[in-house]
């Protein structure tokens, strides 16, 4: 957040409660995202991967229902706006899904994410929906003399 702007420079506050302090001759020259302006929500995006094995209108309806509950639990997600849902490309161990929430502010998505990664996992292990990850196997040569 911006903390304090001066003719000098400008602080701002990390939710670290670090203090960063610019010059304002960089931010001058600079393109500045300011992702509180002009929106009443911010954008939320979770990525999320199940195998191929799955039935996808039953991981499709669990995620919906577990989105759903995030929304309606967690302070700073935005109530009248449903989560959506949408099946993004098949990736290398897992056909990959996007879950899309609005937030109040910049600073929700964090809760949100938290929140629905916890939820979402606990429930695929109760369905028995796996969320697959890359095996690789790693060969070591000997290193004899010749």
């Amino acid at each position: 957040y911006i903390q304090n702007i001066t003719w000098r420079n400008t602080t701002l506050l990390e939710r670290a409660n670090n203090i960063i302090s610019i010059p304002n001759s960089r931010l001058s020259t600079q393109i500045v995202k300011n992702y509180d302006a002009n929106e009443s929500s911010f954008s939320v995006k979770v990525p999320v991967g199940v195998g191929y094995e799955s039935d996808l209108d039953q991981v499709e309806k669990v995620m919906l229902e577990v989105a759903n509950g995030v929304v309606e639990e967690v302070d700073g997600a935005v109530k009248e706006n449903k989560p959506v849902l949408r099946f993004k490309h098949f990736g290398d161990s897992s056909i990959d899904i996007v879950v899309y929430f609005r937030g109040k502010k910049y600073g929700d998505q964090y809760l949100i994410i938290h929140e629905f990664i916890k939820r979402i996992h606990k429930q695929f292990q109760l369905e028995g929906i796996e969320i697959p990850y890359p095996i690789r196997t790693v060969i070591h040569k000997n290193n004899q003399p010749s």
